[in-house]
């Protein structure tokens, strides 16, 4: 789980878990949340769809390459189903 409300901050926590599972043999699936919890900055509540969309694209497009991605994940479909556009 890299709880964080960006690309860039999601990659920072990922990076390592991602590259460590590519040297095992393994995939990491990036987990995100989308629920409204505190702090604010582990979320994409406040942000929106839109936003999550976009950073899961950079997400992708970043890490997809590498031996060790499994993809991204949302912790909760119901909160992202009630997601602001």
């Amino acid at each position: 789980m890299a709880y964080r409300d960006s690309a860039d901050r999601v990659i920072d926590l990922a990076e390592r878990e991602v590259r460590i599972a590519g040297r095992h043999g393994s995939r990491a699936t990036v987990g995100v949340e989308t629920g409204d919890h505190d702090p604010p900055s582990i979320t994409f509540f406040e942000e929106g769809r839109a936003a999550l969309a976009a950073a899961l694209a950079a997400i992708d497009a970043r890490l997809g390459a590498r031996p060790g991605y499994g993809g991204t994940a949302v912790h909760h479909y119901g909160s992202l189903a009630g997601l602001k556009p």
